[in-house]
């Protein structure tokens, strides 16, 4: 289930996640957590996400399927996460998972939770800088206005 060419490694571009490779996207479908425990690994080791993701088993070589499992309590996933995102794109870097320096890839991400979100990975690695861009598209659920305490 879990992909051992690659690592599980925490990584941080500012808020922390461990990633973990799966081996297709039927194992990240299926994947949850229990609260319980995940608060336990929480309190014990890493204040932090967790992010499973697998290639898309699709036309398209440069699409992954992402779930990223959050640390905040009563929130136990995140539909589409942008700084999550941004870990995963150093870290596919890094260990060229594409066998590139330069990536151009689809997230797919919250469409187990009926939330379907597809967010933009562009990054590149050279002389040991990481330039990451994330962008994309989401499904809105609410909308507000910020009022004046006045």
């Amino acid at each position: 289930m879990i992909r051992t060419d690659f690592p599980i490694q925490l990584v941080s571009t500012g808020l922390p996640c461990i990633i973990v490779p799966l081996k297709s996207v039927d194992v990240v479908q299926r994947c949850s957590i229990d609260p319980v425990q995940f608060k336990r690994f929480l309190e014990t080791y890493y204040k932090c996400n967790l992010l499973v993701f697998s290639e898309e088993e699709s036309r398209d070589p440069n699409c992954l399927r992402v779930r990223v499992f959050m640390s905040v309590t009563g929130f136990y996933e995140d539909p589409a996460t942008g700084s999550a995102n941004g870990n995963l794109a150093g870290y596919l870097l890094k260990y060229r998972f594409f066998d590139k320096k330069k990536i151009d890839v689809r997230v797919n991400q919250g469409y187990e939770m009926g939330r379907p979100s597809n967010v933009n990975m562009a990054a590149k690695l050279k002389d040991e800088i990481y330039d990451i861009r994330i962008g994309g598209k989401v499904q809105l659920v609410a909308k507000g206005d910020w009022l004046s305490s006045d």
